[in-house]
């Protein structure tokens, strides 16, 4: 529905409600459970969810047209590209969700930190996200996709690593807040190439099972192993481990020769 030379910023401003929720929503539960039962906010946001999915339902416009050959699984996942695509998803969401999953007690167990300042440092390092993903929409809209991701990625990456390396309180915390901010600068990026490399008959197929891999391995099995490796060992060596994963993953890019030439229109 909207024009390729706005797709940066369109899909960049879509994204910025993750980042909102994750900084927004425990804050504003934390205040509003003075005054409401727990239960009372499973009601509210199932019925904003049904009210938004009915309002999509009835007002959002199908861009396909009728013609438009489907594309089948088989087909998606016989793509090169594809498993370039799924791989970069996967390090992105073992950097936010899993990472995110064990940062508290991370902090509170391995580095001493009271569990107050702790989580206080874990929500500070959250905000910088919404603004990154602004801006990041406005770079995808005159820079090389193909660039941004690999310094996304690589900054990404860098910041994994020096969150588990970090010794000084000050570098600990400015490891945090460029970990969590450049990480989810990736996601927009990734919609864009995404959009790039494929038709409107098999985009959807290609989004679903990028999702679903990293959604098993990112946001599943990555905080299931961090946790086991810090049984054995320590946090710290999971969170180094996966840092240099995410740098390594960089080289894949070269195999995405579609997007060369960005997407500068």
């Amino acid at each position: 529905m909207i024009s390729r030379g706005n797709w940066g910023k369109a899909i960049a401003f879509h994204d910025t409600a993750p980042s909102f929720s994750f900084l927004a929503m425990p804050i504003l539960i934390a205040l509003a459970l003075r005054f409401f039962h727990w239960k009372v906010f499973f009601v509210l946001l199932s019925g904003a969810c049904a009210l938004v999915m009915l309002f999509f339902w009835v007002f959002a416009p199908d861009p396909r047209h009728q013609e438009e050959k489907r594309s089948r699984y088989a087909m998606v996942l016989r793509r090169s590209d594809f498993w370039i695509i799924a791989i970069l998803w996967t390090m992105a969401t073992m950097a936010t969700a899993g990472i995110y999953s064990i940062i508290p007690l991370f902090l509170v167990k391995e580095k001493g930190i009271q569990l107050e300042l702790a989580n206080t440092i874990f929500g500070f390092s959250r905000i910088g996200g919404v603004f990154a993903t602004v801006l990041v929409g406005f770079l995808i809209d005159r820079y090389a996709v193909k660039k941004l991701l690999f310094i996304i990625l690589l900054i990404t990456g860098l910041s994994t690593v020096g969150v588990a390396l970090a010794q000084v309180f000050w570098l600990l915390v400015g490891a945090l807040i460029i970990q969590a901010t450049v990480s989810v600068a990736f996601f927009p990026v990734a919609v864009t190439a995404i959009s790039t490399i494929t038709h409107l008959g098999e985009r959807g197929t290609f989004v679903g099972l990028t999702l679903a891999l990293s959604g098993i391995i990112g946001m599943g099995l990555v905080p299931v192993g961090l946790g086991a490796v810090a049984d054995i060992w320590n946090f710290q060596i999971g969170i180094f481990i996966t840092g240099v994963v995410i740098m390594l993953s960089c080289a894949s890019l070269r195999g995405l020769e579609e997007l060369e030439q960005g997407n500068t229109l």
